[in-house]
């Protein structure tokens, strides 16, 4: 294969890869905004559902495809390590919210769950391919090591907090329960991803 080849074949990989990202992204902001925003659970109710995993699934496949083509996967897990963190700090963001704010509860809540849930599927699919890419076991093992760390310590000061302070047990504790296992498990990942990261010769 000639150099001419191979500089197309890498670009392309990047091209691919970097659309795969985007369409990730994309999915996930449309899942925050489901999160976020009202819906109604009508009869296109299943059919958002389908698309949105369609949706997730394209993106998945492009960067996986672009990775593949791309000769030097570094430039794929730089791009995709950044917007996998960004994803995730963002879900813990969101989740924290759930937990300490008063909120109705409505027939959409369980269903904004299954939202949340793709949304820190995707932000652990990006974090795990960037890491995996990137190949800096010690640098990206020490800045998710931080990261979990300090989702973890605040986690620990909200539960400290419900301990030792008074709230009631209306139908929404159990969604803020639900969510804050979430926080727990985003910062469990990242620091648990890190220190392995860390622990590699």
């Amino acid at each position: 294969m000639t150099k001419v080849e191979l500089s197309l074949k890498k670009i392309t990989g990047i091209i691919i890869a970097v659309i795969g990202v985007s369409l990730l992204l994309h999915s996930f902001i449309t899942a925050d905004n489901l999160v976020i925003g009202e819906f109604m659970l009508d009869e296109t109710f299943g059919i958002r559902i389908i698309f949105l995993i369609c949706m997730i699934g394209i993106g998945v496949y492009l960067t996986e495809k672009g990775a593949i083509l791309t000769e030097n996967s570094k430039i794929i897990g730089i791009i995709s390590l950044p917007v996998g963190l960004f994803m995730l700090i963002s879900s813990f963001i969101i989740a924290n919210i759930f937990v300490n704010r008063e909120f109705m509860f409505s027939e959409s809540t369980f269903i904004k769950i299954l939202f949340f849930l793709c949304m820190i599927g995707i932000g652990g699919y990006l974090t795990g391919k960037g890491v995996t890419l990137t190949d800096y076991p010690k640098i990206t093992g020490l800045i998710l090591t931080l990261l979990g760390a300090l989702m973890l310590l605040f986690s620990f000061i909200i539960a400290r907090g419900f301990v030792s302070g008074v709230f009631t047990t209306d139908e929404t504790f159990v969604i803020r329960i639900i969510y804050f296992i979430c926080m727990i498990g985003i910062g469990g990942y990242l620091a648990g991803r890190g220190v392995s990261e860390i622990s590699k010769k």
